[in-house]
């Protein structure tokens, strides 16, 4: 069974260009969001496919949810904005533990 292209905050920005893109490939999608009003509404713009897409209330900050939904399917692409303040490499090593290899937290570099 293929693994599913986990997406937080996918219901705009480059989140949403994201899962729209990745939804256009045929590529099986949870997307995630806090709004469960927006997440219906881009479920529905994407074609409400239920064999390939799935939609996931679901707050990135919330360390315990963020590690089941990482354990259930692999890897989570945040593109919420939200996340670590700072460069990855500072980034705490039990996010990264959480997040995988592949995806970490937003990073911001302000002030710097």
């Amino acid at each position: 069974m293929t693994k599913r292209v986990v997406i937080t905050g996918a219901t705009s920005g480059l989140g949403k260009a994201t899962a729209l893109a990745q939804a256009g490939a045929g590529a099986r999608l949870v997307i995630c969001s806090e709004n469960s009003a927006a997440l219906e509404a881009t479920l529905s713009e994407m074609g409400g496919d239920s064999d390939r897409l799935c939609g996931l209330v679901f707050d990135v900050t919330d360390p315990d949810m963020v590690e089941s939904l990482a354990k259930r399917e692999g890897r989570i692409i945040n593109l919420t904005g939200r996340g670590e303040n700072g460069p990855v490499k500072d980034a705490a090593l039990q996010r990264k533990q959480i997040l995988g290899a592949d995806s970490y937290p937003v990073s911001s570099q302000r002030g710097k």
